[in-house]
């Protein structure tokens, strides 16, 4: 019987389901889990697992550490809800506003942000997005991304931005200067996460010296 009672409080992490940790909040952030019906105030170290809502209230942010070394970083006013499977996660943003960093080398799997507009896959990648019910916008800040709406997709590459209007394709990419500032609001105590290395420019390798004859 106690081992029975021990089950039925653990959470039901079933093989082969994709998880994520809320590794930084700060300000109101609310969870919600699959099958309830009301949020609940989230806590640092949580897990959550698809069917997980998560809910960021005016000045909130919540940093989450997703399966396979992604982090996504989630600004105020913003409603999402994760899903996919392991080694195909998707988090679905009905609105808001987010930064999704990649540092760690992925073989085979990608990473997918969906929103009411569009789809984002990356395997590793910095980039940003914005949703609301008229349109998403989404920027590259370093390797590639690929955004598909209504049967089209598009390349977003580093310095690039592109816009998805409701029931429209993507526009063309255009040109973006992302300025510093617009990363203040995803911080947490002063922090990113570690995705801000990926900002970094790359160092310059030294030239070799000649071999003297």
């Amino acid at each position: 019987m106690l081992n029975l009672l021990l089950a039925l409080a653990l959470p039901a992490f079933a093989a082969g389901e994709f998880h994520a940790k809320i590794s930084s909040i700060s300000g109101p952030v609310q969870i919600k889990a699959l099958g309830h019906q009301n949020f609940t105030a989230a806590t640092k170290g949580a897990t959550l697992i698809s069917g997980d809502s998560v809910k960021t209230g005016p000045g909130g942010i919540a940093h989450l550490e997703l399966d396979g070394g992604a982090m996504l970083l989630v600004a105020s006013g913003s409603t999402i809800v994760l899903g996919g499977e392991p080694e195909d996660p998707i988090v679905e943003f009905t609105l808001g506003e987010w930064l999704m960093g990649i540092t760690k080398k992925l073989s085979g799997r990608r990473f997918r942000v969906k929103t009411p507009q569009a789809v984002a896959a990356v395997r590793g990648t910095l980039f940003w997005g914005k949703t609301d019910p008229k349109e998403t916008v989404l920027a590259g800040l370093e390797n590639e991304v690929e955004i598909t709406a209504q049967g089209k997709t598009v390349v977003l590459k580093p310095d690039q931005l592109v816009a998805v209007p409701a029931g429209s394709a993507p526009k063309d990419p255009v040109p973006h200067k992302v300025p510093a500032p617009f990363l203040d609001h995803f911080r947490v105590d002063g922090g990113l996460a570690g995705v801000d290395v990926l900002l970094q420019p790359a160092k310059t390798k030294k030239p070799k010296k000649a071999k003297k004859q």
